[in-house]
């Protein structure tokens, strides 16, 4: 049975320079082990944190978190304010999964807007709720830049070898919630290297490396079985997502919308990540991206090959 998900989504973008150069800007480094947590969680906006202590180094990783919930609600409400299909939806899409992606995209804004946080309790979580987890307790890392598990997949093993002194949060969560980790190369990078406009108008297509913490938190979001698996049940469809390390390029994934008679686009978060970004970048820079083009696939566990290549001046249309 698997464990969790892990999805590679900073592996071969946010890889600018190799891993002695890159910054820390929450002295990671540092951190031989994870300190004991001063309380259980703490309740932000949307999220629940869980495992971070009062120190200024996390409080400020959970403001960056905060800062970048807004950015995910201005994302989701340029998704959901946008017709389908449309001609940047045929690209990410078939023709046959509008009605699907939009039912993925609503129950998220059910779920996560200030109005339906705001009926959560202050000093208990007793609704379904997304955990941002501090350190790597289920050794996603090892393969990618982040990942999230619906607790009720690692109930047991939480209750067996996690005990309150690694996940004092434990007992406060549900079988419903979905847990959420960001990667500490992952997370300095995002801070450090947001795309902009500059890097929109020196690409003519859509890319990998305009994957941004926002999109990240969309992604990692749409896993949350109440989200995704519930949409897809819906609808009738394999409620099974998309894990497939050679579909987080930009070309590959592209290329599940080419069949119609497929559902494989609609189920790859992959797939809604790029279409929010591509959104987003046309409507923030006012420049369409073209389609993404065919392009070298490395997989993400060749990391170090996949810094040298990232590092060089990419070409255009390469994803």
């Amino acid at each position: 049975m698997r464990v969790f998900w892990i999805f590679a989504l900073l592996s071969l973008v946010y890889a600018h320079s190799p891993p002695s150069r890159l910054s820390d800007s929450f002295g990671l480094a540092q951190r031989d082990k994870p300190p004991v947590p001063d309380k259980p969680f703490q309740k932000g906006t949307f999220f629940y944190y869980a495992g971070f202590n009062k120190t200024k180094t996390d409080q400020d990783r959970i403001k960056l978190y905060e800062s970048t919930y807004k950015d995910l609600l201005d994302l989701l409400k340029t998704v959901r304010a946008q017709s389908v299909p449309n001609d940047i939806f045929r690209i990410w899409f078939t023709r046959n999964d509008g009605d699907v992606a939009k039912e993925i995209w609503k129950t998220m804004e059910d779920l996560i807007t200030p109005a339906a946080a705001s009926k959560r309790a202050d000093d208990k979580p007793t609704t379904p709720v997304a955990w941002i987890i501090r350190d790597d307790l289920f050794f996603g890392c090892e393969k990618g830049g982040a990942y999230s598990i619906p607790y009720e997949w690692v109930q047991e093993e939480v209750s067996q070898g996690l005990q309150d002194d690694k996940m004092p949060a434990n007992r406060w969560m549900k079988k419903e919630d979905v847990i959420i980790h960001i990667c500490d190369e992952a997370l300095n990078n995002f801070s450090k290297n947001k795309p902009t406009c500059a890097d929109v108008e020196k690409r003519t297509t859509m890319g990998f490396s305009l994957v941004d913490l926002p999109s990240t938190l969309f992604h990692e979001l749409i896993h949350w079985p109440l989200i995704g698996k519930k949409a897809l049940a819906e609808h009738g469809l394999d409620q099974d997502l998309i894990d497939d390390e050679e579909k987080y390029s930009a070309y590959p994934a592209a290329r599940l919308a080419k069949d119609s008679c497929s559902d494989l686009a609609v189920r790859n978060p992959m797939n809604h990540q790029y279409y929010a970004l591509h959104l987003d970048t046309k409507n923030k820079c006012h420049k369409t991206l073209e389609a993404p083009v065919k392009g070298p696939i490395v997989p993400y566990k060749k990391l170090e090959l996949v810094k040298e290549v990232v590092h060089q001046p990419v070409s255009m249309g390469k994803a």
